[in-house]
């Protein structure tokens, strides 16, 4: 295909997340922004909430403050059990099927 956009959405819904060819179509397709006016916040549970009421409330002022000038979209990490489980599953190459199951496994811990 001349369109490299193209040939990554084709390959997309044809291949497995895996698959050389649509990585190597990713690596080549422009970025396409979902929500190109929003800032996406990341918040570690570990880093920060378990650091309790001291790291938190300075954490929440600053985020009232950008509320003024900024959209924004707040979100938590997997956390650390999910980056350790998802590394030992990419390193044994197993599917992306596979991680999404084992990633739902990891949030019914808490």
């Amino acid at each position: 295909m001349a369109n490299t956009t193209e040939e990554f959405e084709s390959l997309l819904v044809q291949r497995s997340l895996t698959d050389a060819q649509l990585l190597e179509a990713a690596e080549k397709a422009e970025d396409y922004r979902i929500l190109p006016d929003v800032t996406v916040l990341k918040i570690g549970g570990q880093s920060v909430i378990d650091r309790g009421r001291a790291a938190v409330y300075p954490l929440v002022d600053e985020i009232v403050a950008a509320r003024q000038s900024h959209k924004m979209l707040i979100g938590t990490g997997a956390g650390t059990r999910a980056r350790h489980l998802y590394s030992i599953a990419a390193g044994l190459n197993l599917p992306a099927g596979v991680l999404s199951q084992l990633g739902a496994t990891v949030a019914d811990q808490g």
